[in-house]
């Protein structure tokens, strides 16, 4: 086991806080083999420099209730999870889970999570923003097999999209010994690469992790076996950005002392205690052992690499993941002892610092005489490994300070069954920089801070500021105090794009689509709303009552765009109301019908007119007519403009076309009737009308409508009964014929 202490704080001297201190902490829990012991599960943190509000959430699992507190100063706080275990764990191997932990501060604190098992304990620190990155080799033993459980790797995603690629250097579960593969993952969703092989040869050392975006790994080896032991180690690990080439290995308490170096570059030397010939050469990934065979061991190398050292108490294992000796470190460390078994202090720092230590307020708790040389650095690192009585540590936090410069503290300890072994400094220099998301036409600044002295940018700047305009990948190389720092800065330029779609023409009445196709991560909002069917998606229905103008606006990863469509309602002229009208029969009716434009238009030009029925209709045309109806009949008189949009008034023109016929059957020539003719009303034609007498002589044969005056060749014609025949032609062209007698009295 390892790191008994996490809760601790660091400032360094020159810049602010970066180490195992922050305000936003991911991880990934390894699944422990519950044979051997997996629990209680306890996550405890601690408020560094003011009690602060604390938030513990899983983003991605709406069964995880979060949790929020109070964090006083300097006050442990302890949360059981073993009832939440099943939620945390992350199993089965091979999949995509839920199951990343979040936790989130106001101020700083430090966490970390224990599996305070006593046959199976171990803790592991969580690093904030130091455990994140994109570019990562496992460090790992290939010497000690699983009693039980497996090695394994766990990966949290901090962000949505994040492509990872594996290449395990053993099979793992659903995957073969070095065939890479690739997983996507989204903020908080997680997974398992676990060892399908648990002899030692089956170790994960070496595996190469790479992301498009920053991701937490942690690291777990289940209990590794060893004269009789088996005891549990793990770490959540930091990428290769975070890594050095000088390091300080300090001979703990385990009847095994070792170093397992992890190369990240081909052609990598190297070098033991100073020596000036490399004592061997490796490559990217590869694996080399060097024990320890005096008190401390310096490993250096020319370039990056990983150093883990595995120790322990007795037979019982602790590991950790050595810092970089070069330009990191801390002025101020809080741990918690929480046991009475032996416990000791580890402290590395430069020569000259021994002499300003104070622990718990006492500067005589460590001391220069503590301290010897670390071999092969020409005296300028010291180190001490310090037994403390539970008289001189107690059972609670302490805080080791330095005024004089910074160092790095490890902390090994027993469990009584069990060791637990970490260091706990920074392990890498804070130059301020984060990475960056901005929205389009924003400024996207780079900058360093603190005492940074120099820059040079990736873009050729040399400023300590500088402006970029793309989303890429940046990087910074800068002076702090002496100190060579590169760093890496992601920067991501949100393009919202709003597209509210043409402008639009529809007639009065009508309904319209408007906007374009959306995506399901941005929000959309339009205005007005109140003529939409839905004001809140990408393609609303709009049913405008006038002609209107909506805004669109898109609001996508906290970036915004707007974009505006009209839809013009057409048509935008109205006509003039016409009567209803009664004309006799032949008569006709001039009419025009106006056409007017709207308040604040014109009339358009291209107007087309067209009346219905067009029979009687002088020209259908046209708005400016004569109606000629033979009939009774419902005019519709129609616009239409370019646009198909129609506007219409209907009236009824009654035509009085009633025909009726009566023949007398008597007339007198010299009284009333003077005439004898048939009586017409309305448009009938006499086409043939005769009278004859007894004797069949014609009496009048005149069709001119006059009718017979009694006389025939000059002569009056004598009181009697006669005979007519004749033909009428109907205003439809129907003939009817007649025929009747008549009395011509005198």
């Amino acid at each position: 086991m390892k790191k008994l202490i996490t809760l601790f704080t660091f400032q360094l001297l020159f810049l602010g806080a970066f180490a195992q201190i922050d305000t936003e902490f991911w991880f990934a829990a390894p699944d422990i083999d519950a044979s051997h012991g997996d629990q209680p599960i306890i996550l405890r943190l601690v408020a560094i420099n003011q009690s602060t509000t604390v938030r513990i959430s899983q983003p991605q699992n709406p069964s995880f209730i979060p949790i929020q507190i109070n964090a006083p100063l300097n006050v442990v706080q302890s949360f059981d999870f073993t009832p939440r275990k099943n939620l945390l764990e992350n199993t089965p191997a091979n999949s995509v889970l839920n199951k990343g932990l979040l936790i989130e501060s106001d101020d700083e604190i430090t966490v970390y999570y224990e599996i305070a098992n006593g046959n199976n304990a171990e803790i592991f620190p969580l690093k904030g923003r130091n455990a994140l990155g994109k570019n990562f080799r496992i460090p790992a033993q290939n010497e000690y097999s699983n009693n039980s459980g497996a090695a394994e790797i766990d990966i949290v995603a901090t962000e949505d999209n994040t492509v990872i690629t594996i290449v395990p250097t053993s099979s793992v579960v659903g995957h073969a010994a070095n065939v890479p593969f690739t997983i996507t993952l989204n903020r908080g969703e997680t997974y398992a690469a676990r060892a399908t092989d648990v002899s030692a040869s089956g170790t994960l050392a070496g595996t190469k992790i790479t992301a498009n975006k920053k991701i937490a790994v942690t690291t777990m080896d289940d209990s590794l076996f060893s004269s009789g032991s088996w005891d549990l180690i793990g770490d959540q690990i930091v990428p290769v950005g975070a890594l050095g080439t000088q390091y300080v290995a300090v001979k703990g308490n385990s009847t095994v002392e070792k170093v397992y170096i992890i190369a990240t570059e081909n052609n990598t030397n190297l070098f033991f205690d100073g020596q000036t010939a490399a004592a061997t050469t490796i490559n990217d990934g590869d694996l080399f052992m060097q024990p320890i065979i005096n008190n401390s061991l310096l490993i250096e190398s020319d370039k990056p690499v990983y150093v883990m050292h595995l120790s322990g108490v007795l037979n019982e294992f602790g590991d950790a993941i050595l810092p970089p000796i070069g330009c990191t470190g801390s002025s101020k460390v809080g741990f918690i002892r929480t046991s009475p078994q032996p416990f000791d202090l580890i402290v590395v720092t430069e020569s000259g610092n021994e002499g300003s230590f104070v622990l718990n307020g006492n500067p005589n708790l460590l001391v220069a005489s503590d301290f010897q040389p670390v071999p092969g650095t020409g005296g300028n690192l010291v180190f001490t490994k310090k037994n403390f009585p539970p008289t001189a540590i107690g059972l609670n936090a302490s805080i080791l300070t330095n005024s004089a410069g910074l160092f790095h503290l490890g902390l090994l300890a027993s469990t009584g069954t069990g060791a637990n072994y970490g260091y706990f400094s920074n392990y890498r220099l804070d130059i301020g920089l984060s990475d960056i998301t901005v929205c389009a036409g924003e400024p996207a600044v780079l900058s360093v801070g603190g005492n940074v002295t120099n820059a040079l940018w990736s873009t050729g700047s040399t400023s300590l500021a500088t402006v970029v305009t793309e989303s890429g990948e940046y990087w910074v190389n800068a002076t702090i105090n002496g100190c060579q720092v590169s760093d890496t800065v992601t920067v991501t330029i949100n393009e919202v794009t709003a597209n509210a779609g043409t402008d639009r023409t529809i007639c009065v009445d009508e309904s319209v689509e408007i906007g374009t196709a959306g995506n399901g991560t941005a929000t959309y909002s339009w205005s007005p709303s109140t003529t939409l069917n839905n004001g809140s998606i990408a393609m609303p229905t709009a049913s405008p009552t006038q002609t209107t103008t909506y805004t669109l606006t898109v609001n996508e990863n906290n970036c915004s765009a707007t974009s505006t469509v009209t839809v013009n309602i057409s048509p935008t002229f109205s006509v003039s109301s016409q009567q209803d009208e009664t004309l006799d029969y032949g008569q006709t009716l001039p009419i025009t019908i106006d056409v007017i434009p709207n308040i604040g238009t014109t009339l358009p030009s291209n107007l087309t007119y067209i009346w219905s029925p067009i029979a009687g209709v002088s020209n259908p045309s046209s708005n400016d007519v004569v109606l000629s109806p033979t009939e009774t009949t419902i005019y519709t008189f129609t616009a239409t403009d370019a646009n198909g949009c129609e506007v219409s008034i209907s009236f009824t023109v009654t035509a009085d076309n009633a025909v009726s016929y009566g023949i007398p059957n008597a007339f007198t020539p010299n009284g009333k009737n003077t005439h004898f003719k048939p009586i017409i009303e309305g448009p009938i034609i006499i086409k043939e009308f005769l009278i004859f007498n007894r004797w069949g002589q014609v009496m009048y044969n005149e069709p001119d409508g006059t009718g017979w005056d009694g006389n025939a060749n000059g002569m009056e014609q004598p009181q009697d009964t006669y005979i007519y025949i004749g033909q009428l032609e109907m205003p439809d062209g129907e003939v009817i014929r007649v025929k009747g007698e008549l009395l011509l009295v005198r």
